[in-house]
């Protein structure tokens, strides 16, 4: 039901720009593509607080998300930015859920 509803948020910001994915089983890969790094930062925030705002019958606590987010200038290796990212998503799991890490690498 979680993730169903995750889903059905996330389907609300696909767009030209914006390609969204489930990776794995409780994991999502967006891909922002020709947008501003900030704006994207933005987005996934509103994902983010959008998403812990959803209430169960089930459940009596928040449902939390985070991410890793990286900025790639170049389609080069989808593997490696998905390292970076991936790397991001662990370091906001480490650190107290329900945020947002940013790796500063930029891949070219």
């Amino acid at each position: 039901m979680v993730l169903r509803r995750l889903g059905m948020l996330l389907q609300r910001y696909i767009s030209e720009n914006l390609t969204i994915g489930r990776f794995g089983g409780e994991e999502f890969v967006l891909i922002f593509e020709g947008t501003d790094p900030a704006k994207n930062e933005e987005t996934l925030e509103g994902i983010r607080v959008a998403f812990s705002e959803e209430k169960y019958d089930f459940m009596d606590r928040m449902t939390t998300f985070s991410a890793g987010l990286i900025t790639c200038t170049d389609k080069g290796d989808f593997d490696a930015v998905l390292e970076l990212a991936d790397r991001g998503l662990y370091e906001s799991k480490k650190t107290g859920k329900n945020r947002i890490t940013i790796i500063n690498d930029t891949l070219n």
